[in-house]
């Protein structure tokens, strides 16, 4: 993050003094403009998995982290997950490849953001009626998760 300077005056008797007299004009001549700051990557539109089908109907849950970077655009690569199911692999990197984040801003200029992990929990909910929300099928407590194989997503 950058620091605000302001410009000062000096008058004939050599004290400091703000070149600007008025108290809101010398905030706004003050402010750091937004271009200049620094911002690491943040999302904008959060994956949205869909649960395998296959896994649904054996009733297999699982998590999954997928470790990818972010382009200048704003758009995930280089995408790698580790899953508890390998079922959820491919699932898991097709909804973060479709996902769209803000780029890293270094002194305000777009660039490329490594090793980013985002974590994807893939749990079974049946609707109650009760409680009138989703609740989860069964307790999960995610076991060790094993590198995917390597298969490209579109």
């Amino acid at each position: 993050m950058g620091i605000a300077r302001c410009r000062l005056g000096f008058s004939a008797k050599g004290a400091a003094r703000p070149l600007l007299t008025s108290i809101s004009l010398l905030a706004t001549a003050c402010v750091l403009p937004a271009y200049a700051q620094d911002r690491d990557v943040e999302v904008l539109a959060p994956p949205v998995p869909e649960f395998p089908r296959d896994a649904a109907a054996r009733g297999v849950q699982g998590q999954c982290y997928v470790r990818f970077s972010v382009d200048a655009e704003g758009y995930a690569f280089d995408l790698r997950a580790s899953c508890t199911e390998p079922i959820f692999c491919n699932e898991a990197k097709l909804a973060v490849s479709r996902a769209r984040f803000s780029p890293k801003l270094i002194g305000g200029v777009p660039t490329i953001r490594s090793n980013i992990v985002y974590p994807i929990d893939f749990i079974l909910s049946e609707w109650n009626w009760l409680l009138f929300k989703f609740v989860p099928v069964e307790a999960y407590e995610p076991g060790p998760t094993e590198p995917c194989d390597e298969i490209a997503v579109s």
